[in-house]
């Protein structure tokens, strides 16, 4: 009888620059390569002073621990324009023993642009088995749960119902 693989999940979300001295290479990044135009860094500078920087990298983690605790397996981070960069969450996985890497994409639709390119960048940066969780939005447990969210909501901001 043969060994079942090591399984692992990597959550991979957007990314966000984790101080304000990062906004510039983050929006390179995002650009490809290409730099922003001083306007436009001053710009995203404004909105991430506004929203006293982003919580999506803590947030990825806190879920990420919760879902490894709940699965019962390791799981990782991955970004896709931030460190930890999906490169760096595979490469994280692999040192932690792990031999089959679930990807798993925390934005529930599938597009092209957006996990089409998750998948290419797990794909470059993970030779070992790979399963892909493509885009979830329409999975009758991701509606339930959104439903039972927006009740409670609702519940919570109508008092007299």
């Amino acid at each position: 009888m043969s060994r079942e693989p090591s399984t692992g999940i990597l959550c991979m979300a957007y990314g966000s620059p984790p101080t304000e001295a990062d906004i510039a290479a983050y929006f390179t990044h995002i650009r490809g390569g290409r730099p922003p135009s001083p306007e436009a860094l001053e710009e995203l500078t404004q909105r991430y002073r506004a929203i006293h920087g982003s919580p999506l990298t803590e947030i990825t983690r806190a879920q990420a621990a919760a879902l490894s605790e709940r699965a019962g397996l390791p799981a990782f981070v991955g970004m896709k324009h931030a460190s930890p960069f999906i490169a760096d969450g595979a490469a994280e996985a692999r040192r932690n023993g792990v031999e089959r890497l679930v990807g798993l994409p925390l934005a529930p639709h599938y597009a092209r642009m957006s996990l089409g390119s998750y998948q290419r960048s797990l794909r470059e940066a993970w030779d070992g088995e790979l399963v892909f969780v493509p885009g979830f939005h329409d999975h009758p447990a991701f509606i339930g749960a959104v439903q039972a969210l927006l009740r409670e909501a609702l519940a919570a901001s109508r008092p007299d119902r």
